[in-house]
């Protein structure tokens, strides 16, 4: 199964034209996403640390 996003189909292939793949999934995620979740989602990945910051000084040491 190829993956592509959150598409997960056997026949799915990358979106070229976002405008159109949005209008065929709002009806899906509409519900799954109100102002509530995406509060909660920005609040957790405002806290998570990825990249840049879980760099530390010894990483710019000369081996």
């Amino acid at each position: 199964m190829r993956r592509y996003g959150a598409s997960m189909l056997n026949d799915a292939e990358p979106v070229t034209e976002f405008a159109t793949h949005k209008s065929s999934t709002e009806g899906f995620q509409r519900p799954f996403v109100g102002p509530a979740m995406i509060n909660t989602f920005l609040d957790w990945i405002s806290q998570l640390e990825c990249g840049m910051d879980l760099l530390t000084q010894d990483d710019y040491r000369i081996p």
